[in-house]
């Protein structure tokens, strides 16, 4: 058997702190493509890991996907003991060189100029040709596609590879939770208008959060 990586994924923080967290569990008789055994271990001394978020960026009609990695190997693991969780980064784990269980969450304060130096670096230009430099506070909805690489740590060799899809509804989430609560449900003769901007706004909603389901990432 291999290692079957599961995962959570959602923002928070009003939109601004993208979190990824390992909920794949050891290997056992109930879990048999869970960590270790027979699959990869969680032992930062024979595995790297590199997770890649994967940004959209729409210009017009096109849609431009920004890779931005993060490594995690014996060697950038730096470890640090804060109110007993182990931390590196952007990383928390439940014990030192061990990254099962991980939590990886990062801010997009931290995430912005990581976006914007890839854009630079790359001559990325809109659909006019000019330089593309972003100014974004929070995740925006959309559909993104994070990949997890799996290696040996002693030749690099690929162990296994993972592709996730998230399909962010942050913020119209929060529209429409507010459209609904604006709304008077008792009252007969009011205007419709609301009621039916808060349905095209839920069916949105809707049509975003199976956008994984439907395979558009």
């Amino acid at each position: 058997m291999a290692l079957d990586l599961k995962t959570t994924i959602h923002t928070e923080n009003d939109c601004k702190t993208l979190v990824i967290t390992d909920i794949t569990k050891p290997r056992s008789s109930a879990n048999i493509n869970g960590w270790g055994g027979q699959n990869a271990s969680p032992d930062l001394a024979k595995i790297n890991l590199v997770l890649t978020i994967i940004y959209p960026i729409i210009d017009g009609e096109d849609l431009i996907p920004i890779p931005i990695s993060f490594p995690l190997t014996e060697d950038t693991y730096v470890e640090s003991t804060v109110g007993g969780v182990y931390s590196n980064d952007f990383w928390e784990f439940d014990g030192p060189n061990r990254i099962d269980d991980f939590i990886f969450k990062i801010d997009m304060r931290d995430f912005l100029p990581m976006l914007n130096s890839y854009l630079a670096s790359n001559l990325i230009v809109d659909s006019s040709g000019s330089p593309i430099q972003l100014n974004e506070e929070i995740f925006i909805d959309n559909v993104y596609q994070v990949k997890i690489n799996i290696t040996n740590a002693d030749n690099n060799e690929i162990i296994n590879e993972f592709d996730f899809c998230f399909a962010n509804t942050c913020t119209i989430q929060e529209e429409v939770d507010l459209m609904y609560s604006s709304i008077d449900v008792f009252c007969e003769d009011c205007d419709r208008a609301d009621v039916e901007a808060a349905l095209l706004a839920e069916s949105l909603l809707e049509e975003l959060k199976n956008s994984c389901e439907n395979g558009e990432a």
